[in-house]
């Protein structure tokens, strides 16, 4: 099985388009973000699945979509 990688928020962010540390951080808080480590009082990491996972859970496919008249 091959290792995760595990990133600080700053990485983590650059990986999701449009996002920055504040609104990742604003995501935790209001606990909706992608899954994220707390090994510390102080530290935050996030392992790269747990990001393209929530990614993935926020697709929408075309056909799905409502049309709104």
């Amino acid at each position: 099985m091959a290792t995760d990688e595990y990133l600080a928020p700053a990485a983590a962010a650059a990986l999701i388009p449009n996002m920055t540390v504040a609104a990742l951080s604003q995501l935790r808080y209001r606990g909706v973000g992608p899954t994220y480590l707390r090994p510390g009082q102080r530290r935050i990491f996030y392992r790269r699945s747990d990001i393209e996972r929530w990614l993935d859970a926020g697709a929408v496919e075309e056909g799905s979509r409502a049309h709104i008249s």
